[in-house]
């Protein structure tokens, strides 16, 4: 398969069973259930007053993050409330309030400290660029303080004995496009994409630079 056969490939996802209920590529761009761009406050509250009334003392705060909190949202953008909870355990729900999907984590400070210090760039950015909609004894400041504090620093560099792992993943992924490019094409899209973010993920690692969603690249206050 040419790979300039892949600028259509994409619209063919939409054909597969197990995206049938997900919002799916069209002539048009996106289609499917959408939210529209909303004052979030009235599908939040409740959320927050059910987290309340399930774990009492035991939710420590909530932070809104995501496109909403960054002042940016789309047509199809949903709400992203992430939970501290003092419980040992995680959870993750998707909810619909009223129409509006809601994406909600449930995780304790030291989870989040872990993938802080694990670099994980979703968590770090979702912290330092969220808004503190209830904080029970000061954890969720510290927290966007924290992430705050990551995210101007540059990344370490690559220690020499992670290279080979990094080298032979992007290796992988490409001998793998090879693989499908000519038997499957949504296979070889679905693997373009992935050799792509494996590829810029070693590339942000070389550079020692956190890289987000381009709508998210906004200063903090």
């Amino acid at each position: 398969m040419r790979f300039s056969a892949l600028t259509t490939t994409i619209t063919d996802i939409a054909s597969i069973s197990i995206l049938a209920n997900a919002p799916v590529l069209g002539a048009n761009g996106l289609s499917g259930p959408r939210n529209p761009i909303i004052d979030p406050k009235k599908f939040i509250d409740p959320v927050i007053e059910s987290l309340r009334a399930e774990l009492r003392r035991d939710l420590v705060g909530v932070v809104l993050c995501g496109s909403y909190a960054y002042g940016v949202p789309g047509k199809n953008s949903d709400i992203d409330l992430q939970a501290v909870i003092r419980p040992g355990w995680k959870q993750r729900r998707w909810l619909t309030y009223q129409g509006v999907a809601i994406d909600l984590f449930l995780r304790p400070a030291v989870v989040i400290r872990s993938e802080f210090a694990a670099l994980d760039r979703g968590v770090v950015t979702m912290f330092s660029k969220g808004r503190i909609l209830m904080d029970s004894d000061g954890t969720i400041e510290k927290l966007v303080d924290e992430a705050r504090r990551i995210i101007k620093e540059p990344l370490p560099p690559i220690p020499p004995g992670e290279w080979p792992a990094l080298r032979q993943g992007a290796i992988s992924f490409i001998k793998s496009v090879e693989d499908t490019a000519e038997i499957d094409e949504v296979s070889t899209a679905y693997t373009m994409l992935a050799a792509l973010h494996e590829i810029l993920f070693i590339y942000s690692r070389l550079e020692r630079r956190r890289f987000g969603k381009a709508s998210h690249q906004l200063p903090l206050e």
